[in-house]
């Protein structure tokens, strides 16, 4: 009698199992007889982007030296996945559709069904760069799950979580001595991050690219191999956005290039530092012109800038109910001012609608914090030379500021500063003191070493 019980015990797992998979097979099967697929096809993605990220998360955690940071990868990407679906109802059930998402669902739909007829040319109704990308990158998505909107948010969710996940991983292989479990938990769960990168839309994509960038970026500024294909991968995927905020990232790159120190000198160190240079140099070039063109600017000069600027300032003003006098960067005494602004607001007091003041609560808790980790972001003057991705950090955050600081909507810069949040982390999470230098490898990593600050 023991041992039948004790059988059907260890059979409990299983039959559990097995009643959940039926059940969820059940659901799927009256979803998809009595719903549109635009809502049940999002039960068909859902295992799909499961069986996926088995594999995905088993290598992550295999080789996060950490464990304790390895067991929230999973945490992270359900809690991604779950906001993606309560963006999905905020966007679609609380606004009835007011968002971006319906335009590049309808538009990705109507140009996957064209994919499926054979025509790999259609108009897509917008510049490619931006609107036009989403549209298309949404269209193959469809292509290949077909045209479910509750299921582009999942996959758009998914992506995300990864694109978050490359953030950690630049953040370990750039800075061996700071607090990574503060940033992984700041990085995975900060609920505006969650939020505005689990929809359906450029936010996503943006975080993902991202990611890439700022991974390329830490291996290059450690002296590690393996930088070029995250780089240039991801420096081509933002700009095919947001070619300003490939802008950003990439002379936050060159500032911290130009104070790094070569880890291990030979006599070769001359001719690949050159060669390095070069290429960012030309990398740069089209960077900078893709964002010109992005922004409409005839000529790269000051005051070309400063008007287009000032037409943003102007676009902006207007656009719903989560206006408010922006504060914009006119010299250097207005950025203590704007930093406040572009970064923290809006104040629990200028709050208009549940979405913003669910963010102004966030931002006040987040100021409270910032102000808490005093001890660690003061040292940033101490630890730019030993650790160039801080260099990286604070230039690429300073230049947002000043690009944003004439941004006068809630709604759009908590959406926009999304992409900046992860290296607005980076001073938070500082190692409190200095210790002795010693090199150490990421084993998620093979082949990168990095070095310890000195003492």
């Amino acid at each position: 009698m023991n041992r039948i019980e004790l059988d059907v015990r260890r059979q409990l797992p299983l039959l559990f199992g097995l009643v959940l998979v039926g059940g969820y097979l059940l659901i799927t099967i009256v979803e998809l007889a009595r719903s549109s697929y635009d809502i049940a096809g999002g039960l068909l993605v859902l295992p799909v982007l499961a069986v996926l990220s088995v594999p995905l998360l088993a290598r992550a955690q295999r080789t996060e030296p950490d464990s304790w940071i390895g067991g929230l990868f999973a945490p992270g990407l359900l809690a991604m996945m779950s906001m993606g679906l309560i963006h999905f109802f905020v966007s679609f059930i609380l606004y009835r559709g007011v968002a971006d998402a319906r335009l590049y669902s309808a538009r990705g739909a109507a140009l996957s069904s064209r994919f499926w007829q054979g025509d790999f040319g259609p108009n897509l109704g917008y510049s490619l760069v931006g609107v036009g990308f989403v549209i298309l990158l949404t269209g193959l998505m469809y292509a290949l799950i077909g045209p479910t909107l509750l299921g582009g948010y999942l996959v758009y969710s998914w992506l995300a979580f990864w694109g978050l996940y490359l953030c950690y991983r630049a953040f370990r292989t750039a800075m061996p001595g700071a607090d990574h479990r503060r940033y992984a938990v700041l990085v995975f769960f900060l609920p505006s991050v969650v939020f505005w990168s689990s929809g359906l839309g450029k936010e996503a994509w943006m975080i993902l690219c991202s990611g890439l960038t700022l991974l390329g970026a830490a291996r290059l500024l450690s002296s590690t191999a393996r930088w070029a294909l995250p780089l240039i991968a991801g420096l081509a995927g933002t700009s095919l956005v947001r070619p300003h905020i490939t802008a950003i990232l990439f002379v936050g790159l060159l500032t911290g290039m130009l104070i790094r120190k070569t880890a291990y000198p030979t006599l070769l160190s001359p001719i690949v530092r050159a060669v390095t240079t070069v290429v960012l140099v030309v990398v740069g070039a089209v960077v900078v012109s893709q964002a010109a063109r992005f922004l409409h600017l005839d000529t790269l000069s000051v005051d070309s800038v400063n008007q287009v600027l000032n037409n943003v300032q102007g676009n902006t003003s207007e656009i719903g109910n989560s206006t408010f006098a922006a504060h914009p960067v006119n010299s250097p005494l207005d950025l203590p001012r704007a930093v406040l602004s572009v970064l923290f607001r809006p104040f629990p007091w200028e709050a208009r609608s549940l979405l913003i003041l669910a963010s102004s609560a966030e931002s006040a808790l987040l100021l409270v914090f910032a102000a808490l980790a005093w001890r660690r972001w003061r040292r940033v003057p101490v630890l730019l030379r030993q650790y160039p991705y801080v260099m990286l950090a604070v230039v690429a955050t300073l230049l947002f500021v000043i690009a944003f600081s004439r941004l006068g909507n809630f709604g759009l810069l908590v959406r926009e500063r999304v992409t900046i949040m992860p290296l607005v982390f980076v001073p938070l999470c500082l190692p409190f003191g200095l210790r002795r230098r010693r090199a150490i490898s990421d084993p998620a990593l093979p082949g990168e070493v990095a070095t310890m600050p000195v003492s």
